[in-house]
């Protein structure tokens, strides 16, 4: 500005020199009808806006004697500098202040005042007296409230730790994102069961503040219309993805009576994706107005016509009479439509997780006397705090070192049995010390406390019961495939039940005795399980047709030639399963140079599925399945069907959470909303991984020695 008033003084002193020497090297144009006027001497050029008074410019160009005094001079200089640009090559350019500030209406021009868009400090801006230098200095050192900027390119990112283990780095943008903030605050309250009203909270809102003041927190009506437009979007998707992408689902179904008295049913599809991926959603979480089994085949129904799905493999049910019949309806339903697997024999799947519950049950509706005697002592250091800090102290005496405590079953699930059993049994020598040093644990039993019998009768239950109990963990998975392994866990229980009715100790034939009635009720006779139990581990590379004909010979060694029959019978089930996936493809499935493709041509059934063995099976490559077309749908369809509804259920226990005493009062369409919407996410953004109880519990004793050393430490 400066220079620029100095050319401006040069020239008019330049031109009045001019004048007074009679000079006409000037020229002046003059547009009367108010367009610019330009002035040129020499190299120098002096351009000045139109005005409505043209008179100071008639002055300016007019050789009077108003223009050779100094004054006149003076005042003409200050008006050509005003009128020029700052820099003669270019517009003006703008601070880089006003992108953060704003100037403030209303003050005077000599007084003109700017605020801060982030902490709303104001600064003086007038041109003349102040400029931009403390409001650039304000954003560049002094805003206590300046958003993190690593770049000024929007699209530039920055690497982050990942926020599920086992992933690398990630890109973040370091843009701010209001939207993405808001979409956050709406994935917090769906994953982790809050509250609409936890935005509220005064420590919500100071996090908000902390992580990013700009983000102005959505209001609890807000964030619930969010999230069940997050829900009817994502429903949108999936729906797409069902109508055109996937081929065929598997189900799952049952029913529950929430705390508002009201009967919801929840259904869950699982498929598996182009990917080879093993995945389940829920696809409907409604009230339903009873448990009889026409109404639940009705509600099937219109969920899957909703969801625009016609193929359905087979159906996993318990084995409530309702249920048969709902099966028996909605098979109906589905064969009408053209959608069973086969000829539909394998549609009704028993979830084998409640069968085994009924097996274990019946042998042990039997009360044992050492079991009982155990669970009494186990009651007894439960009862009170007194107890429990004598027993541990009988711990310490004892020099046991096992971080586990010991639990208390409850008598209608065997499952808690056991586990009472497999921890009591490491507390021994602390029980037998606590008999001598409480007087009142010897008089609260009325008789005697567990001696060395009742402790080895309950290492033989634990051992014994040890099966079963893996065989559960086995049957209730729903994060990975599972009906591979189904039969070797039947396989090893029938064995295993075959050994205690030959055992010499009478308690463990009886109990032996009454699970296997219910065993052959449910997996003995052959017209009551369904082969896809075989199929499963028949895909399996590692182990084949032939691992079911040495399993067999173990099992029926006394009946060799029902084994054999029984493994034919399989082989032509699963024979007239492939030759019906030939005739709807209408392709052949091993390649162009079979004509007649077999189902035990096991080698090429190992080249389709490859890595089953760790967790899933998984086509080895995209021409693996281009090869063989049929037998890898076949193997999808197959491997995607779950043996329990344990998954099924797991979702009341969501909607248990949800559906709390003080949430009561949530609508059933916005109940099912927050349960698919949570079941949806988690696939994607949760590490599943195992609850270590001894590491949770390693890990808060080494928080609180290393406080209370810190605190004494100093008090020191």
């Amino acid at each position: 500005m400066e220079q620029g008033e100095e050319r401006s003084q040069e020239g008019v002193e330049g031109q009045g020199r001019r004048k007074k020497d009679g000079s006409s090297s000037m020229q002046g144009v003059v547009n009367q009808g108010g367009r610019s006027q330009e002035v040129a001497e020499g190299q120098g050029r002096v351009r000045i806006q139109p005005t409505q008074n043209t008179t100071s410019i008639l002055d300016l160009t007019e050789p009077t004697v108003a223009a050779t005094t100094p004054a006149s001079e003076t005042e003409a200089t200050n008006r050509v500098s005003e009128k020029r640009k700052s820099d003669a090559n270019g517009p003006r350019q703008t601070s880089r202040a006003w992108l953060v500030f704003n100037k403030i209406p209303g003050n005077d021009p000599e007084n003109e005042l700017a605020a801060c868009k982030w902490c709303h400090k104001k600064y003086h801006c007038s041109t003349a007296k102040h400029g931009t230098t403390n409001m650039l200095k304000h954003i560049d050192d002094g805003c206590p409230r300046r958003p993190l900027v690593v770049s000024d390119d929007p699209n530039q990112t920055i690497l982050t730790f990942p926020t599920v283990e086992g992933s690398g780095m990630v890109p973040v943008s370091t843009k701010y994102n209001y939207a993405a903030c808001r979409k956050a605050v709406s994935l917090f309250v769906i994953l982790d069961e809050q509250p609409f009203n936890a935005v509220e909270g005064e420590g919500f809102k100071y996090l908000c503040q902390t992580f990013q003041p700009q983000f102005v927190i959505p209001s609890r009506r807000t964030v619930a219309r969010d999230c069940f437009q997050f829900f009817m979007d994502e429903k949108q998707k999936l729906r797409v993805f069902f109508k055109s992408d996937c081929n065929r689902v598997t189900l799952t179904t049952d029913c529950w009576t929430s705390i508002q008295n009201l009967n919801y049913i929840v259904i869950t599809a699982y498929f598996v994706d182009s990917e080879w991926n093993y995945q389940k959603r829920i696809i409907s979480f409604i009230t339903i107005p009873d448990h009889k089994g026409d109404t639940i085949a009705k509600k099937i129904e219109e969920v899957l016509r909703d969801w625009g799905i016609r193929k359905v493999s087979t159906i996993t049910v318990d084995n409530a009479s309702a249920n048969d019949v709902a099966v028996g309806l909605f098979k109906r339903k589905i064969r009408t439509m053209n959608g069973l697997m086969g000829d539909g024999s394998f549609f009704h799947m028993r979830c084998n997780a409640h069968i085994l519950n009924l097996i274990v049950s019946d042998g042990l509706k039997e009360k044992d006397l050492s079991i009982s005697s155990i669970r009494t002592a186990a009651r007894f250091i439960k009862s009170s705090s007194h107890r429990t800090g004598k027993f541990k102290e009988c711990i310490e005496f004892a020099g046991i070192t096992c971080k586990k405590g010991v639990s208390l079953d409850v008598s209608t699930r065997w499952n808690s049995t056991y586990l009472m059993l497999e921890s009591a049994e490491k507390f021994q020598l602390a029980f037998e010390k606590l008999d001598e040093e409480e007087l009142s644990y010897r008089d609260y039993f009325g008789d005697v406390p567990p001696i060395s019998y009742d402790w080895d009768i309950g290492r033989a239950f634990a051992t014994f019961l040890k099966l079963f109990y893996e065989a559960t963990l086995v049957f209730s998975s729903s994060q990975e495939v599972s009906i591979h392994s189904v039969f070797h866990q039947i396989a090893d229980i029938h064995c295993e039940l075959q050994e205690a009715c030959l055992d010499l100790n009478s308690v463990f034939a009886s109990v032996g005795k009454e699970m296997v009635e219910k065993y052959n009720k449910y997996w003995g006779n052959v017209t009551n399980m369904n082969k896809l139990l075989y199929f499963g581990v028949i895909l399996d590379p590692q182990f084949k047709m032939r691992i079911i004909g040495w399993k067999f010979k173990d099992m029926y060694e006394g009946r060799p030639q029902f084994g054999t029959d029984l493994l034919a019978s399989i082989e032509a089930a699963l024979t007239n399963l492939y030759n019906w996936a030939v005739q709807r493809s209408g392709t052949v499935g091993f390649g162009p140079n079979l004509s007649k493709p077999t189902i035990a041509d096991e080698a090429k059934i190992a080249t389709v599925t490859d890595q089953i063995r760790k967790r899933f099976c998984r086509v080895r490559t995209v021409r693996m399945a281009a090869t063989y077309p049929v037998l890898s749908i076949m193997v999808r369809d197959i491997l995607a069907i779950p043996v329990s509804t344990v998954a099924s259920e797991s979702a009341f226990s969501t909607g248990g959470r949800v559906i709390e005493t003080f949430r009561s009062s949530l609508k059933p369409e916005m109940t099912e909303a927050l349960i698919c919407a949570q079941q949806w996410l988690k696939p994607t953004m949760t590490s599943f991984k195992d609850l270590n109880l001894v590491e949770e519990v390693e890990l808060y004793e080494e928080i609180i020695s290393g406080g209370t050393q810190l605190s004494g430490d100093g008090c020191a």
